[in-house]
C-alpha cells in the first residue's frame, strides 16, 4: 500500500523571509563583534568603572569648588558622613554611571574613529601630496598635515561626547550640592526645568567646551605620545595594567592642572545659587563674582581634590579600556 503524498503550495515567501532574517541576524552578530562596538562597550565599561571608584573623590571635589561646607578634604569628607552617612560620599553616582557609561563610550567611538582616519589620510597624502588651499592667493598646504592625530581626535571626541550628554552632568552635579532637594533623576530633571527652564539643562555648556577643547586635546595627545614614547623605550607592544595606569594618571593631571579655573567657573555656573551667593547669568559674569568675592585663589578652590580625583579616574578609565580592548580582541594601534 503506497501512502498518498501531501503536496504542500507556497509562493516561495517563506524561504525569502528566512534569508531576510538570516541576514539581518548575521548583521547584528557581526555588528557585535566589530571593532567599533568593542571600542563602543570598552568605554562604556571604563567610565563606569573609574566613576564609581572615584565616586567619593568627585563628591567632595565637587562641594570643594562651588564652596558648600568646610573648606578642606577631611572636613567635607567628616560634614557629609555626619549628614548622610558613608553613603553620602556615593550620593549622584547613580546619575555619575549613567553618564559616565555613554560619555566615555561616545568619547572614546569617536577618538578612535578620527584618529584612524586622520592617519589613513596622512598616509594617501604621503603617496598622492598634501591638499592645498589657497589663501590670498597664495597656496598653502592643509594645515591639519602637521597637526598630530590624537590632538585633533581628541578634541572632537571631547565636544560630541560632552554636547551629547550635557544634562547628564548637570543634573550630578546638582544632586552632589544641593543634598535632600530632590529625590529622584525624574524628580531633579522636572524641577529644574520648571523653576529654571530647559535651558539650566545646558548653563555652562560654553565655557565646558572653551575648558574641554585644550583639555581633551592635551590629553589625548599626551596620553598617545607617552604610551608610544614609552613602548618604544622598553621595546614592548603591549604594556601591562600598572603602567597603563600611571600614564593615564599623569596624563589626565597635567591636562586638568591647565584648564583648571575654567572647571570651577562652569561649576559655579552650572549648580546655580549655593550658600546666599549671587547666581551668575553667564560664563563672564561667573568669572567675576569669583574674583571679586574670593580673589585669584577662588579659580583654584579645590584643586588638591581634584588632582586626587582626576589621577587615579583617568589612570583607571584607561587601564579598563586598555584591559577590555584585550579581551574583546579589538586592534586600535595605528601605524
Amino acid at each position: 500500500m503506497v501512502a498518498n503524498k501531501v503536496v504542500v503550495e507556497h509562493d516561495g515567501t517563506q524561504p525569502l523571509q528566512q534569508a531576510k532574517d538570516h541576514d539581518a541576524w548575521k548583521y547584528i552578530t557581526g555588528g557585535m563583534h566589530s571593532r567599533e562596538f568593542g571600542i563602543f562597550v570598552s568605554g562604556a565599561l571604563a567610565g563606569v568603572t573609574s566613576k564609581t571608584l572615584t565616586a567619593p573623590i568627585e563628591t567632595v571635589r565637587t562641594r570643594l569648588i562651588v564652596g558648600v561646607g568646610p573648606h578642606s578634604i577631611t572636613g567635607s569628607i567628616r560634614d557629609i558622613i555626619q549628614k548622610t552617612g558613608w553613603r553620602g560620599l556615593w550620593r549622584g553616582n547613580g546619575i555619575n554611571a549613567l553618564r559616565s557609561a555613554p560619555i566615555q563610550a561616545i568619547e572614546l567611538s569617536v577618538y578612535e574613529s578620527v584618529k584612524k582616519s586622520i592617519y589613513s589620510a596622512h598616509k594617501r597624502w604621503g603617496v598622492d601630496g598634501p591638499p592645498q588651499v589657497n589663501v590670498l592667493g597664495q597656496v598653502v598646504v592643509y594645515p591639519l598635515l602637521y597637526a598630530s592625530p590624537s590632538m585633533i581626535a581628541g578634541a572632537v571626541a571631547g565636544v560630541v561626547s560632552t554636547v551629547s550628554c550635557y544634562p547628564l552632568e548637570v543634573l550630578k552635579d546638582r544632586f552632589t550640592v544641593h543634598t535632600g532637594a530632590y529625590k529622584s533623576i525624574w524628580h531633579a530633571f522636572g524641577k529644574i526645568v520648571h523653576e529654571e527652564g530647559m535651558g539650566a539643562m545646558y548653563r555652562g555648556l560654553l565655557p565646558t567646551l572653551i575648558g574641554l577643547v585644550p583639555y581633551s586635546a592635551s590629553y589625548y595627545f599626551l596620553y598617545d605620545t607617552l604610551t608610544r614614547e614609552y613602548r618604544t623605550f622598553t621595546k614592548k607592544k603591549q604594556l601591562d595594567s600598572v603602567e597603563t595606569l600611571f600614564i593615564g594618571a599623569f596624563a589626565g593631571l597635567a591636562s586638568s592642572a591647565v584648564t583648571f579655573p575654567l572647571e570651577v567657573a562652569r561649576k559655579r555656573l552650572m549648580v546655580g545659587a549655593v550658600a546666599g551667593r549671587r547666581t551668575p547669568r553667564n560664563f563672564g559674569q561667573t568669572l567675576k563674582i569669583i574674583l571679586e568675592e574670593e580673589g585669584v585663589r577662588g579659580f583654584y578652590r579645590g584643586i588638591a581634590a581634584s588632582c586626587l580625583k582626576v589621577m587615579p579616574a583617568s589612570g583607571l578609565s584607561w587601564m579598563c579600556y586598555e584591559k577590555c580592548k584585550e579581551v574583546l580582541h579589538v586592534d586600535t594601534q595605528q601605524s
